[in-house]
């Protein structure tokens, strides 16, 4: 969906991520988004340079009686599992603003028309791990997203927006990828544009990232205002230009179809900092989703002088709405949670130094801990072993 944040960027035919080749939906036997009608094919203004990219047909959680309807029907016309691929195009505004709204239940999209000619098209290709998706959308449009079911990577091909707006706005600089939101709802606003996005299924990024922490998979939290480096986003550009052939092709082999899945889920976590956060089903629910931002802007800038009032104000809240949920479904206060999480990043930074390169008291003191008998204490009962023990590996 264009739905995100940059200034003016155009795309650089060198990069992999625009040489994808363009999807015609006919000629592939792709399926009609619902809600829409299958057009014959002809020659648009951004057709020879389209991406293709992906949805779910059932994406989006509960959907009202009459488009559940649309949805089935999609669905029984659609290929294989193994393989999804739709698309919807137009030329009038208001059926595209209805499409667009109807690809999300919740979402507020809204979009004013500009002079010339208004023809959009909605494209998208991969399978239930991986999506590829296309938007050319030829006005200014805005408004707000529900929660996504994926972790959304997006860059512009041609336009400017942003996401967050009014809040912690984001923009990214032209071909540059950036993050959407997860786990909460977000406004956007963009002008006319032509944007490319991979979704990512979450249990899919959430069990692959499980490879890189203990314990099993559970929610991420991405920093989505970090602006990933050149080296990074260099190494995401070639896992995606590996996968989309892949994904693409029908006759690909399910494993073949993992392997690629699998490269462009660690190149993505490997793209923005992040953490796995065990919230509870509770803390998880849509009403929480200030109180799990101030959750996470404690992960985020847990290497600041922050406190936990900066987290309430940065999400929207009273501290003491913050103290009263992180007490009720934590059974902690926000001040230890903060404690806990600067202790889990003296573990990382202890497991991967050297005993002769490296100090307890160095790593305690940068992450805030200027006591290192009290330090020590803590570090043992939350881990089982002393600080020492851990450096020493």
């Amino acid at each position: 969906m264009s739905t995100a944040s940059a200034p003016d960027g155009r795309h650089r035919a060198a990069s992999p991520l625009h040489a994808l080749p363009a999807l015609d939906p006919e000629r592939a036997g792709g399926a009609a988004l619902p809600g829409t009608t299958r057009l014959a094919p002809r020659t648009r203004p951004h057709d020879g340079d389209a991406t293709v990219d992906t949805i779910s047909p059932h994406e989006g959680g509960a959907v009202s009686d009459g488009r559940a309807a649309d949805l089935a029907d999609w669905a029984a016309e659609a290929p294989a599992p193994a393989l999804r691929r739709g698309h919807m195009a137009g030329t009038d505004l208001d059926e595209a603003v209805a499409r667009y709204t109807a690809l999300y239940p919740g979402t507020d999209f809204r979009a004013a028309k500009g002079p010339g000619d208004f023809s959009y098209r909605y494209s998208f290709v991969g399978d239930e791990n991986v999506t590829l998706r296309s938007s050319v959308f030829p006005a200014e449009h805005w408004g707000r997203l529900p929660m996504l079911p994926d972790y959304v990577v997006a860059w512009w091909r041609e336009g400017s927006g942003a996401v967050d707006v009014g809040s912690h706005e984001v923009r990214s600089n032209g071909s540059r990828p950036f993050l959407l939101p997860s786990g909460r709802s977000f406004s956007f606003r963009s002008g006319p544009a032509v944007q490319n996005l991979v979704h990512i299924d979450a249990a899919f990024l959430e069990e692959t990232a499980a490879e890189l922490h203990e314990g099993r998979s559970r929610p991420l939290v991405f920093d989505h205002t970090r602006a990933p480096s050149p080296e990074q986003t260099s190494a995401w550009r070639r896992a995606v230009g590996e996968a989309s052939p892949v994904l693409q092709d029908a006759a690909s082999s399910p494993l073949l179809r993992m392997q690629v899945g699998l490269l462009v889920a660690r190149a993505t976590l490997q793209l923005f900092p992040w953490h796995d956060v065990p919230f509870s089903a509770e803390m998880r629910a849509p009403r929480m989703s200030a109180v799990r931002a101030a959750i996470e802007y404690l992960h985020h800038h847990a290497d600041r002088p922050i406190t936990p009032a900066d987290a309430a104000r940065a999400a929207g809240i009273s501290t003491r709405v913050l103290q009263l949920a992180v007490r009720r479904h934590e059974d902690t206060t926000p001040s230890a949670l903060l404690r806990g999480i600067r202790l889990d990043r003296v573990r990382a930074e202890l497991r991967d130094a050297s005993p002769t390169t490296t100090t307890v008291r160095a790593v305690a003191e940068q992450w805030g801990f200027g006591h290192l008998g009290r330090f020590a204490a803590s570090y043992s009962e939350r881990f089982g072993e002393l600080p020492s023990a851990t450096l020493r590996g």
